[in-house]
């Protein structure tokens, strides 16, 4: 488990310096803290964005039972740590951006308005999810996917 912010912080921002200037991730709090989506995503769907992870953040943060919900929805690992919870989806709708759904991603996050509550908001993203990746993403290693599409 990482616990340094530096460490976390330098691994997001490296692997996706491509698109994405700066992400960190407070290992202490688990809660990621973003920067600059919208020049990636556009204005709308990088504010998408930031609703899903502040809903999957609120929700972990109510305890154990919060993070198994939001492990369910996505088919992790019911032992999967909040912190590569957090990595697992800030690399589904990251990777989506990056090669090449991000028109259609973004499309699905128009369901998402400011009364979406936030299990509307991460139901949202899980269907996104699971069905452009698949269900076996969060479970199945995430990082193959990225082997995947670059070969």
């Amino acid at each position: 488990m990482m616990t340094s912010p530096c460490s976390c912080t330098s691994f997001l921002s490296l692997r996706h310096s491509t698109f994405l200037r700066y992400v960190s991730l407070s290992c202490s709090k688990s809660i990621f803290i973003l920067s600059q989506i919208s020049a990636a995503a556009g204005n709308d769907c990088g504010n998408k964005i930031k609703a899903i992870q502040a809903a999957f953040a609120r929700t972990i943060a109510t305890g154990p039972a919060g993070l198994q919900s939001a492990l369910s929805k996505l088919s992790c690992d019911k032992d999967m740590s909040s912190t590569d919870f957090y990595f697992a989806i800030a690399d589904s709708w990251s990777m989506g951006i990056q090669y090449g759904a991000k028109t259609k991603m973004c499309g699905s996050f128009g369901a998402i308005t400011e009364q979406s509550s936030d299990e509307e908001i991460m139901n949202v993203f899980a269907e996104w999810s699971n069905a452009y990746w698949g269900k076996d993403f969060c479970a199945g290693g995430f990082c193959k996917y990225i082997l995947f599409i670059l070969l």
